[in-house]
């Protein structure tokens, strides 16, 4: 009710906790869609199973943690004419590119974990969570990103193993806390499924943010104390908005139904509203213009017309021809479908164009008297319905049921 609240896609973030058998309770912050969390759990329970798979391979290979040192060794000149543009681009600016050991895992590195989202995926949001390097290549990705078989070949032989991991930096502080962060994580996998903390993705998979809080160093620090004033409950006070019932009783008082009155205020455009009523108010009915925004608006945007180009300046002069009696409630939506896709027009001439100037009482009763002897229609409701269509946009459905009411009288006489 304040209006300072941020709403839509994103602004409501959940955080979900997701454990399995065997794997680790996992904190997944700032899920931006309910409707994603569903995807959230199903893709962590995926991580975490694909995890201890992973950790049952190693364990099968007789892979052991005193196999991976928090060690390097140098290979920048195994690069120094490589067609790599990561590469090249490091070396060119002062920087080394280092390779890791990591035997036994040949293929480890490449498994999916999530989708799209690889074991190595893992080692690389390590990296890029604890130093500024954008992430690693691995052995299971090559050749690759301009790296050939040849410089493959030549690491590998250098290093005396067939999978390895790259890193390429100008730091080197970074590429050290890389090494000890995917050393870490590497050892961590013999285990299964590490305490972590992690971030929802838009697709629902989810990266590394930060170890579990056994892990940490610390908790986080509490925040200092705030004596609370009364100048500040003051200020407080005088920003409480209108109560929900309150407002809900004013629209009902406009002549809105509750329901009408709940929709305007759960959206997001109840301010426009109560603007657009206090200026057209005794004019146009709050009813039609509260209508008009939360319900024709939605309609017409769910086939496909961009309601998000009709500003606020655009709807005035719908309700102020409206007001005028330039056309017809029935109009309305015609109108604002039209001018979306020229928003920069002036209004007359959309209304021009599509024909929707309102018919005053003795066009009306014209068109009446001469179509409907042609009709052959002596049931009113029937005469109506027919005529409601033919004239829709263009007249108002009172004038034509005065006309009609004529025209059968002077027809039964």
């Amino acid at each position: 009710m304040t209006g300072k609240a941020k709403r839509g896609l994103g602004t409501v973030r959940q955080d979900v906790n997701v454990s399995i058998e065997g794997g680790a309770k996992t904190e997944i912050k700032g899920v931006p869609d309910l409707s994603l969390i569903p995807k959230v759990i199903e893709y962590e329970v995926q991580r975490q199973l694909n995890l201890l798979a992973i950790r049952d391979e190693l364990i099968k290979r007789g892979v052991k943690e005193d196999w991976f040192v928090k060690d390097f060794v140098d290979v920048t000149d195994i690069f120094s004419a490589t067609k790599s543009n990561i590469i090249r681009k490091v070396i060119d600016g002062g920087g080394r590119v280092i390779a890791i050991k990591t035997p036994g895992l040949k293929g480890i590195l490449g498994r999916e974990v999530q989708p799209n989202r690889r074991f190595g995926t893992e080692l690389a949001d390590r990296v890029r969570v604890w130093t500024s390097l954008s992430g690693l290549i691995h052995s299971d990705e090559l050749p690759g990103y301009g790296i050939t078989a040849e410089e493959v070949s030549k690491v590998s032989s250098r290093l005396g193993v067939d999978s390895f991991i790259l890193l390429a930096g100008t730091s080197d502080r970074d590429l050290v806390d890389a090494v000890d962060v995917i050393v870490d994580r590497i050892r961590e996998a013999l285990h299964g499924v590490p305490e972590e903390t992690r971030a929802a993705n838009p697709d629902g998979t989810t990266r590394f943010m930060s170890l579990g809080l056994a892990l940490r160093g610390c908790t986080e620090t509490d925040l200092r104390p705030i004596r609370i004033t009364e100048d500040m409950l003051a200020r407080a006070r005088a920003l409480i908005p209108e109560p929900i019932e309150s407002r809900v009783s004013r629209y009902v008082g406009y002549g809105m139904s509750r329901e009408l009155a709940m929709q305007v205020i759960k959206s997001s455009f109840y301010d426009l509203i109560d603007y657009l009523i206090g200026e057209f108010q005794g004019r146009v009915s709050a009813t039609l213009i509260a209508n008009t925004i939360v319900n024709t608006m939605k309609s017409l945007q769910r086939d496909g017309v961009d309601v998000s180009v009709i500003t606020e300046d655009h709807l005035k002069a719908i309700f102020n021809e409206l007001a005028q009696g330039v056309i017809t409630k029935e109009a309305i939506p015609d109108i604002i479908a039209a001018w979306s896709k020229e928003p920069d027009k002036p209004i007359n001439d959309v209304i021009n164009k599509l024909g929707l100037r309102r018919m005053g009482f003795d066009e009306v009763r014209r068109y009446v008297m001469e179509r409907a002897p042609k009709l052959g229609i002596t049931d009113k409701n029937k005469l109506m319905n027919v005529l409601m269509r033919e004239l829709r946009g263009r007249a108002d459905p009172g004038d034509i049921m005065r006309a009609i009411d004529e025209y059968l009288r002077s027809a039964l006489h």
